[in-house]
């Protein structure tokens, strides 16, 4: 086997490189409301048994966590994210983001949050984990229950 042989035999571009704290910023900044959204992102850097897990929900599989990304971005009319912070190592990456989003009559809502990705050996993420206060963003945006709940963290000041 000739040198160019050996070289074209042990070099695979259908594997993706390794999932970098800017990779993944670049995803998250990228994320809105599109009427065919581009899951292939998610496709190369995890895990066909990736886990995500996050105030609301957990679930289990690449297809689950796509299918609740869909699912997002069919009730939001806007939906955006602004990643402030990145930073990881071969192990494991940390975003801190702000999410805006609107759903139904409710004002554009912006959450604030972490995001911690889990990578196994192959730089492909293992597990997803979002960080986010669910009842204080998200209640606090709401019309009557957000009075109602400013009202009450009030009185336990």
């Amino acid at each position: 086997m000739t040198n160019e042989r050996a070289e074209a035999a042990t070099t695979d571009e259908s594997v993706p490189e390794r999932l970098t704290a800017e990779m993944a910023r670049s995803l998250f900044d990228a994320m809105e409301v599109s009427e065919n959204p581009d899951f292939s992102f998610i496709e190369q850097h995890y895990r066909e048994d990736v886990r995500f897990q996050d105030p609301i929900q957990q679930l289990t599989g690449r297809d689950a966590f796509i299918e609740m990304t869909r699912r997002l971005m069919d009730r939001c009319q806007e939906l955006r994210a602004v990643v402030h912070h990145a930073a990881g190592s071969d192990e494991v990456i940390f975003l801190q983001w702000t999410m805006e989003m609107k759903i139904g009559p409710t004002p554009l809502t912006p959450i604030e949050g972490t995001t911690k990705l889990v990578l196994d050996a192959d730089g492909k993420v293992a597990l997803h984990r979002d960080y986010f206060d669910l009842w204080g963003d998200s209640l606090t945006a709401l019309p009557v229950v957000g009075t109602a709940y400013r009202g009450f963290m009030r009185l336990l000041e």
